[in-house]
This record gives structure tokens, sequence and C-alpha cells, in this order.
């Protein structure tokens, strides 16, 4: 229950980095100790959230390397309602601005995640742009890719 959901968190806030286009990067995230609450039911739901806070090195797509920071909120999602296992929420931030990134993972059989997301930029070289991201890890650490609009 607290992996996923911290792996999940992580995965979310690995929102920033470059790759080929201006707007493009890959990133790598290690997440801090966090807080995970929730319980596992008796017929073996899980019902979880876990709030995390994490560093990112992120990689553009002219070679320049950037420091971030990212602070998420995951919730385990109900079988019966589901396209992911876990939706999260993060706020990244560092040198280029801030902004908020917004995920679905899914849970794989060897304990790590698989995630897609959204960026929405709020400051700075972010500011009113949007993007997708994606990312893949276990135990909160991992590594994804974006990119931003022009």
């Amino acid at each position: 229950m607290k992996k996923s959901i911290a792996i999940s968190i992580m995965a979310a806030a690995s929102l920033i980095a470059g790759a080929a286009h201006a707007g493009t990067y890959t990133y790598s995230t290690k997440d801090k100790p966090g807080m995970t609450v929730g319980v596992t039911t008796p017929d073996g739901r899980v019902i979880a959230g876990a709030a995390n806070t994490g560093d990112m090195s992120v990689t553009w797509a002219d070679g320049t390397k950037t420091a971030e920071t990212y602070t998420c909120i995951g919730t385990s999602q109900p079988p019966n309602a589901k396209i992911f296992d876990v939706h999260t929420i993060c706020d990244a931030s560092g040198p280029n601005g801030t902004y908020t990134a917004t995920f679905g993972c899914t849970n794989l059989s060897d304990g790590s995640q698989g995630c897609v997301g959204g960026l929405y930029g709020k400051t700075g070289k972010y500011a009113g742009r949007g993007g997708a991201t994606t990312w893949a890890g276990k135990d909160g650490q991992g590594a994804g890719t974006g990119q931003w609009s022009d």
C-alpha cells in the first residue's frame, strides 16, 4: 500500500526535464520519507493516501541541467471505478518557475509503477503553458520524460 502510493507521488513529482525539442526534457526523482494513511479492508481492498516531498534532476534538450523539488499527494482508486490504480497531484518548483502535474499510475506486477500525466504551468518559464509527462519507477525512485507546449 505505502510503496504504490509513494511511487505514484514520486512519479508525479518527477515532471521537469529536457530532450530534443526546446520544451522537451528527461528527469529522475527521489522521494524523501513521507506520510501514508489508510487501511487494507477485511475483503482485501486497499484504501490509502500519501504525501511526499522529493528532489528531481532535470536535463533539458539543450543539455542544461536543473534541480527541482516537489510535493505530491496521491490516493488509491476504488476497484469498481478506476482506470488507474493511483491518482496523484504534485506541485514542483525550481529555477525556471513553478507548475502542477497530475498523474494516473498503474501498479505493475514487479512492484513498480507506470504513470502518465499533464503539466500546468504557474510561474516563470512555465506560466500559461501546458504539457504532458510520463514516469516509471519503484520505491520512490524513477525516471521519465516530458514535453511543454510552445
